[in-house]
């Protein structure tokens, strides 16, 4: 986000949960696009990392040590990002702007604020995506 400034409150980003490593930035005026991955390999390792060995045990990020984050990070930060990153070549991407969202609703089970984009059908009544069921 702060890279880009992209946000979803500007409706200008979107998560997918593809549960990948990647992501699309696209070029909405000229619907250009470019992907970024994370190399396979090197996710594997990393996967295999006693930060990841840490975080497997239930310690939140920010609990672990420095000392085991200080060797990634420095090990990283002095990689070239070919190492690491897979970068596409540019391509062709169609883009339709989604409009944004402002108006919110609470849900008739739980009374959370929900914007309409977001509320479902259930027994008559909107509700949010949890209190659905689906």
């Amino acid at each position: 986000m702060f890279a880009t400034g992209c946000t979803y409150g500007k409706s200008n980003m979107e998560k997918l949960y593809w549960d990948k490593m990647a992501f699309t930035l696209i070029d909405t005026i000229n619907e250009r696009a470019v992907r970024v991955s994370l190399k396979p390999e090197f996710f594997a390792k990393a996967l295999k990392s006693p930060f990841v060995e840490l975080r497997e045990k239930g310690i939140p990020p920010q609990d672990v040590p420095w000392e085991v984050l200080k060797p990634l990070l420095d090990n990283i930060l002095s990689m070239p990002e070919e190492q690491f990153l897979k970068v596409s070549q540019v391509f062709d991407q169609p883009w339709q702007k989604k409009p944004g969202c402002f108006t919110a609703v609470p849900c008739a089970i739980c009374g959370d604020l929900t914007f309409e984009k977001a509320l479902r059908v259930k027994g008559g009544r909107l509700v949010c995506i949890p209190c659905s069921g689906y």
